[in-house]
């Protein structure tokens, strides 16, 4: 009886390891939240710790560092994808640069960085797009439109995801294909985000909080940012790359 039931959870094991490995590989957060709900599924039903099942010899906690240094929409930005990915985001500033750190799960921090530069190179392409329609006006008019626009992306984009990520709590992954109950999915981003803040509060002791001010003096830009953001699909192409589209300042 004791070898059928240590075989099980072998069985069981390898089953938990593929699916955060399927995780690793999904193209969407509903994806990967999908795989990750089954597991916590079947963890809570079998009495297996998830934090032992490390597919790939990968760590509890990952990070996921953007090369490029980024300004303070972005910054706001990176805090609500996070949120949905079941990661945590930090910022770190060097020289006076800004650079954010995704921390999660293997694939929930790898997402939430795919993600993050999905949303922010598709918003300074809707930017520059907008910003070269507006001939006729000064450089200093146009330097205000364009970071106006750009808060006003990041606002729309941020209540879009905090509105996906209620709804992946409230009804789990039922519309989205996966098996995850909503207790079970709800129940999978507060233990990871008890498992991040007790790693963070280890490793990065002396780590403070702060505000990050994004300045309007475009009402027209702002508008017209929130209004492009609500056509701005959430949902990262599969096997697309990144762009490279350099930053308007």
């Amino acid at each position: 009886m004791t070898t059928d039931n240590t075989n099980d959870k072998a069985s069981i094991k390898e089953k938990l390891a593929k699916l955060l490995r399927l995780a690793e590989k999904a193209g969407t957060p509903e994806e990967a939240a999908a795989a990750a709900g089954k597991a916590a599924e079947l963890a809570l039903q079998y009495g297996i710790d998830l934090n032992s099942v490390d597919p790939d010899s990968n760590p509890k906690v990952n990070e996921e560092e953007l090369e490029d240094s980024v300004d303070n929409w972005e910054i706001s930005l990176a805090s609500a994808i996070a949120k949905l990915n079941a990661a945590r985001v930090i910022i770190w500033t060097r020289n006076g640069e800004h650079k954010i750190r995704f921390y999660g799960r293997n694939a929930c921090a790898i997402s939430a960085r795919l993600m993050h530069e999905y949303l922010t190179s598709t918003v300074l392409r809707l930017n520059r797009q907008a910003a070269l329609k507006r001939k006729g006006t000064s450089s200093a008019e146009r330097r205000r439109f364009r970071e106006a626009f750009r808060v006003g992306a990041m606002n729309t984009l941020c209540e879009r995801l905090h509105e996906r990520y209620e709804q992946l709590r409230a009804e789990g992954m039922a519309n989205s294909g996966g098996t995850g109950s909503a207790l079970v999915v709800a129940g999978f981003f507060d233990q990871e985000a008890a498992a991040l803040e007790a790693h963070i509060n280890k490793h990065h002791p002396n780590l403070r909080s702060s505000s990050f001010r994004t300045n309007v003096r475009d009402m027209n830009g702002l508008a017209q940012g929130m209004a492009a953001a609500k056509g701005i699909s959430l949902n990262r192409q599969t096997g697309g790359s990144s762009s490279n589209l350099k930053r308007i300042s």
